[in-house]
């Protein structure tokens, strides 16, 4: 374990609804393993990632990240909680023999009864055997040998359709798109199933064709980092690759990367700060949307003696998000020319709901933040205020004469 991950002492226990999660559930683990680690803790992409797969799951189920913070789904609940693992030793002893003495109890009754739409998480829905057309045999994830597994017509995410380990001529035997069991060090490239539970985790041909489409792991972690389908309808929610080129195009976590069209993954840039900027009005993906509704101001920007008197330039633009889970972002300046010799050149932001505020302060000579990690809650919009003043200072400023300032403000998401 890395020596400066640490938890918060503090942080006792959490428990969330699995209801409660929004499409992309990425920021609401992300703020729960902020709580629970050390402030100055980094939370790894690869920690959230865990989560996610944890939820999307089928079955009940433990992950255990740094410290033995337990991440434990129980049908509809998802509980954080950090464990002392020299206390519970003794106690996953026994329970393991107690397992083993129950598998292979469950495992003669199951054979001998040849039972259909077994329960095996309690949850109230058929996970074995399940019964489709009613005429009492197992048609979809078919348990042959009373382990308590799926070994033919496995589904996809509880989808109740035959999409892998299918058995074609029905002799009881997987024929086609062949679940792997993946072993620790050895690499597995399609359908491996790596908690051995039956069902495949990674790498999964949805379609049968041999090329991985959903939860595709590719740097071979052992985490999905590509084409992630968090809720299991065949689509892609996180980490999407639109062209095929194996690299995030659209509702990229972790730092902002290039894709394969040159352009850079969950960046808005927003108008030049200039006399002269053209509008814009760019949609972000994953659901940020950047206007900016005042380009130029009408004056030159003037010295006003501090008294008032001036009118003071500014632009107005709003950031709206427009999905239905929180995002947090950041605002940067991007500087490509600052002349002024003093620091008497100032702006300053304003904004409503929450979003970022800066009181007046020198523009930079370089690239800078603005701000990091702002909060715009769902389905919301932030209206900015951005404003400049050239100070007076009672005495000749003929040293700033004919100076120039031209700047981008750009907004990213924030990093993890």
């Amino acid at each position: 374990m890395d020596k400066n991950v640490l938890k918060n002492k503090k942080f006792k226990k959490t428990t969330i609804s699995i209801n409660s999660l929004k499409e992309n559930s990425s920021e609401q683990f992300k703020e729960i393993l902020r709580l629970a680690y050390d402030p100055d803790t980094k939370i790894e992409e690869s920690w959230v990632l865990n989560c996610i797969d944890l939820v999307s799951s089928k079955k009940n189920g433990t992950i255990v990240l740094p410290c033995n913070l337990f991440v434990t789904k129980k049908k509809n609940e998802i509980t954080f909680k950090f464990k002392n693992m020299k206390r519970i030793f003794l106690i996953y002893i026994l329970l393991f023999l107690l397992a083993l003495a129950l598998s292979g109890y469950s495992a003669y009754i199951y054979f001998y009864n040849n039972k259909v739409n077994i329960d095996i998480d309690g949850d109230g829905i058929p996970d074995l055997n399940i019964d489709i057309n009613n005429d009492g045999k197992p048609d979809v994830d078919i348990d042959t040998n009373g382990d308590g597994k799926p070994d033919l017509n496995i589904s996809y995410k509880g989808n109740r359709m035959a999409v892998f380990n299918i058995d074609t001529d029905g002799d009881r035997k997987p024929d086609t798109n062949l679940v792997t069991k993946a072993k620790k060090g050895k690499a597995c490239k399609l359908n491996c199933d790596t908690n051995g539970d039956g069902w495949p985790d990674l790498n999964l041909d949805k379609d049968g064709d041999g090329k991985a489409d959903f939860d595709i792991d590719t740097n071979g972690d052992g985490v999905p980092d590509l084409n992630v389908d968090t809720t299991g309808n065949g689509k892609c929610n996180l980490m999407c690759d639109e062209d095929g080129d194996g690299k995030c195009d659209n509702n990229c976590i972790g730092a902002p990367d290039t894709n394969s069209k040159g352009q850079t993954n969950n960046e808005t840039t927003l108008p030049e700060i200039n006399n002269n900027g053209p509008s814009s009005n760019v949609t972000t993906t994953g659901g940020l949307e950047i206007n900016y509704d005042k380009i130029a101001p009408t004056e030159k920007v003037l010295p006003d003696d501090m008294n008032g008197s001036k009118p003071i330039p500014s632009r107005t633009f709003t950031i709206k998000n427009t999905s239905s889970y929180p995002i947090y972002y950041r605002l940067s300046w991007e500087v490509y020319e600052n002349t002024f010799v003093t620091e008497n050149l100032k702006y300053s932001l304003t904004s409503t709901n929450g979003g970022a505020k800066k009181d007046f302060e020198p523009v930079p000579k370089n690239n800078i933040d603005v701000a990091k990690n702002i909060l715009i809650p769902a389905n919301s919009t932030q209206v900015y205020t951005l404003s400049f003043r050239f100070v007076g200072i009672n005495a000749e400023q003929n040293i700033d004469q004919n100076r120039t300032f031209d700047g981008l403000i750009k907004a990213y998401y924030d990093e993890y």
